[in-house]
């Protein structure tokens, strides 16, 4: 979405990095978060995924924001 390719696989392989870290990933997991390491694209399709997932159950629940 208009970051550079570089910066997005750079970014990328520095998360990576620290995902795999035990200590990182015991850390998050303790707070209740799932570390999965992983690349950009397996993350846009996650992404994609639960935007898909969540707009259904918005739209079938007829949840509207309050103004």
């Amino acid at each position: 979405m208009g970051t550079p390719d570089a910066i997005v696989r750079r970014v990328n392989a520095d998360m990576v990095k620290v995902l795999s870290d035990p200590a990182t990933a015991d850390a998050l997991m303790a707070a209740g978060a799932e570390p999965v390491p992983g690349t950009p694209e397996q993350f846009q399709v996650l992404l994609s995924n639960e935007i898909k997932k969540w707009g259904d159950i918005i739209r079938s629940a007829n949840i509207k924001v309050d103004d």
